[in-house]
């Protein structure tokens, strides 16, 4: 590559992790962190001085530390993840406050010159508005099917009848509305990064 190329990928990259809203980590091979963007400032709380030096442990709640850092020195040693390289993850994370947060990320490794990893970069994004609103959809969605079986009393006899009704039609179809939502949108992202 040129060195004009060269310069361009750098300003690139800088600009990119500047502007963008989703945190950029960067931890060593001992999972000290070594980047922190202002989307990470944005999302967990920490200015950049608080955090570069620090273990990612300030980012990880207490009871996943644990295995977080199993799968870390795995990772390490072996230079494998058991996620395939881009794929997406889905777990609680820790703010400066000390409140969780849902967050989905993905990991690439960085190698040096002999092939060993050196580096691990976490693109993370803040899904916690995403994860409430279903959680409280598939919570809606259990209250109506349950509303669908309704006693209905005859003599002494209690018996159940299904009953197909309007909450059962309006918790399923919500339900195909949002998962429908979601296909355009990440058909919306494919189309958008040109793959």
């Amino acid at each position: 590559m040129s060195s004009e190329a060269d310069e361009l990928r750098t300003r690139v990259a800088s600009g990119i992790l500047d502007a963008a809203n989703d945190a950029v980590v960067v931890c060593d091979r001992a999972g000290i962190i070594r980047l922190w963007n202002p989307g990470a400032v944005r999302i967990f709380g920490f200015v950049a001085t608080e955090a570069v030096g620090q273990s990612l442990d300030i980012i990880i709640p207490e009871r996943l530390q644990a295995r977080h850092w199993e799968a870390f020195h795995k990772m390490m040693s072996t230079g494998r993840s058991r996620y395939p390289e881009g794929h997406l993850l889905s777990v609680p994370g820790l703010r400066k406050d000390g409140s969780q947060l849902s967050i989905e990320f993905t990991v690439v490794a960085l190698k040096d010159g002999d092939g060993r990893i050196s580096h691990i970069v976490a693109v993370m994004r803040d899904a916690t508005a995403r994860f409430e609103e279903m959680k409280a959809l598939r919570s809606n969605c259990a209250s109506a099917r349950r509303a669908e079986v309704q006693p209905f009393a005859r003599g002494q006899n209690s018996l159940i009848m299904p009953r197909r009704g309007v909450a059962g039609s309006a918790a399923d179809f919500a339900l195909r509305l949002h998962n429908g939502r979601k296909a355009r949108a990440r058909s919306s992202m494919v189309r958008a990064s040109g793959s």
